[in-house]
């Protein structure tokens, strides 16, 4: 009797431990967030295609220094840029690889680098920090016109007690695309974007032969 006892109490402790590891999955489907970002007159009059490849942009994102995870990141990520960056070009394609077209085109390469819960200065509370990383170029060179590295950092919460893991990845992801859209401003990336297109397709065009005058 005593050992049957002891087998249930031992089990009981076996779950009680598995259960405090236990990954728990918040969705992300749906949402999106929407940064402030600059009116122009006239689009680039290219196709940007968003390269959001699977290793370096993972649907399922494990939270670092946690016990959590988010699924349908790469979607979140993508609606999100889409908004940042839709009106700054002709359109916008999402693509897993650089697209073979040979159509003239921007191309973006995106990666995330991670995702995770980090200390703040508030006791007992904590926030999501991101760090991620964007590229552009035309398609017909290989060296990027811009080249954005940062992060991004939720307000501070208390994760234990409140269902808040949406709401934080909503903020951790305004952070980031605000400190993007930031840089693109201060360093004139769209007219210095257009002005690199400009002068690539002036060195494709073929210069006419001047006429030769007959003495």
């Amino acid at each position: 009797m005593l050992r049957t006892r002891l087998s249930i109490l031992g089990l009981a402790l076996i779950v009680g431990c598995g259960a405090s590891t236990q990954q728990h999955a918040h969705d992300l489907s749906g949402r999106s967030v929407a940064t402030p970002t600059l009116m122009v007159s006239r689009p680039i009059e290219r196709k940007l295609y968003l390269v959001m490849d699977p290793v370096q942009v993972p649907d399922t994102v494990v939270i670092r220094r946690s016990n959590h995870s988010a699924t349908a990141f790469r979607s979140f990520l993508t609606r999100s840029l889409r908004a940042a960056l839709g009106h700054y070009f002709q359109g916008i394609a999402v693509v897993e690889s650089a697209p073979t077209t040979a159509e003239p085109h921007i191309i973006a390469d995106v990666r995330l680098d991670s995702v995770e819960m980090g200390t703040s200065a508030t006791p007992g509370k904590s926030a999501l920090k991101m760090q991620w990383a964007l590229a552009l170029r035309p398609s017909e060179v290989e060296d990027y016109v811009f080249s954005f590295a940062g992060q991004g950092v939720s307000e501070a919460m208390d994760f234990e007690r409140m269902v808040t893991f949406e709401r934080a990845f909503e903020q951790m992801l305004l952070s980031a695309l605000t400190g993007f859209i930031e840089k693109w401003t201060s360093e004139d990336v769209f007219p210095s974007l257009r002005a690199v297109i400009r002068r690539i397709e002036e060195e494709a065009t073929p210069t006419a032969n001047p006429e030769i005058r007959q003495l």
